[in-house]
């Protein structure tokens, strides 16, 4: 049979700004109980009374907190904030393809300069220093330009070894990257 507390978790954990509400304790659980009750009455096909559904969220919120605590020593102090990055997509050609070696001509990866070659079914992206951006734009003159997106932000993180055997760190980075 299903648990008042099983539907509450699950209503929960597709929302993340929910989740993260509960977590930093900012959301009043009466008031989410009210929102949630019609919702979760359907799901149980019988009403609910809401200091259940409160006494669940209590449970949950604690849970979800001690969760963030663990996760966020997967996170090592080192990561890398590069700005004035530039996002190039292309039509995926022959041409283009052949082009590419070129790149590494004009970006040095060994200094720190970013190159990122995205290659997708029909396009390919690139994402490397805007400083470049001129350079590569007469290097790929002939090809068939998508989509251009300047001053853009790349944020690099290095993890712990747990990194691997940890389910929930990307979405958990995430979700506190959408809040701040």
């Amino acid at each position: 049979m299903v648990s008042i507390a099983h539907l509450v978790k699950k209503q929960i954990d597709t929302n993340p700004y929910l989740q993260e509400a509960l977590a930093q304790g900012i959301i009043s659980h009466p008031g989410l109980a009210e929102y949630l009750q019609p919702s979760l009455e359907k799901d149980l096909g019988k009403p609910i009374k809401l200091p259940a559904i409160v006494m669940a969220l209590r449970r949950l919120s604690e849970e979800i907190e001690t969760q963030t605590i663990h996760k966020k020593f997967l996170i090592s102090e080192e990561h890398v904030l590069k700005t004035n990055i530039v996002d190039l997509c292309y039509k995926q050609t022959p041409s283009l393809i052949k082009l590419l070696p070129h790149l590494y001509k004009i970006i040095d990866v060994e200094k720190g300069e970013v190159l990122n070659i995205i290659q997708g079914n029909h396009e390919i992206t690139l994402i490397t220093n805007q400083k470049h951006l001129e350079k590569i734009e007469s290097l790929l003159k002939q090809e068939i330009r998508l989509s251009k997106n300047k001053v853009l932000v790349r944020i690099s993180f290095k993890f712990s070894d747990k990194f691997l055997t940890t389910p929930g760190v990307i979405y958990n980075i995430l979700r506190k990257l959408s809040w701040n």
